[in-house]
């Protein structure tokens, strides 16, 4: 055998039916399906434990947050952005030329700011939280 430890440990499961021995050194025979179902148990949970790792991992390797990272330059502090983007849902596009006027962008920024934002400032911020969307759509369909 060119994998005496491999066969070795393949001796070891305790397993119903041929012992791995006798399916390698004999001709092939009903009795050494069991071994098939083995394989495919074996092949099946080591899939499972796959999809498990890169539902946790792909997230931290592709930098995949739902949740857009505070602008560098911030004039306020980070509370007041985060309630911002929640009042907008910045989970999703937000669609600022159909849902907000500068009336609206106005409230906006006296609800959430303390009336500290202009309208151009929440239209900025708005917009990188779309940016932010995109890159993450961009990815998903690139990590597919």
């Amino acid at each position: 055998s060119k994998f005496p430890g491999l066969h070795r440990v393949m001796e070891a499961i305790p397993y119903p039916g041929a012992s791995w021995n006798e399916v390698i050194t004999t001709m092939p025979s009903f009795s050494h399906l069991h071994w098939s179902f083995l394989f495919a148990i074996l092949s099946v949970l080591l899939q499972i434990f796959c999809f498990i790792l890169t539902k946790i991992f792909a997230p931290l390797l592709i930098g995949y947050t739902s949740t857009p990272p505070l602008p560098k330059r911030m004039k306020l502090n980070k509370k007041c952005y985060i309630a911002l983007g929640e009042a907008c849902n910045y989970t999703k596009m937000i669609d600022i030329k159909k849902t907000y006027n500068s009336n609206d962008l106005n409230e906006l920024s006296s609800k959430y700011c303390d009336g500290k934002l202009s309208t151009k400032e929440v239209e900025k911020y708005l917009k990188h939280c779309n940016k932010h969307h995109r890159e993450i759509m961009k990815n998903e369909k690139r990590f597919q």
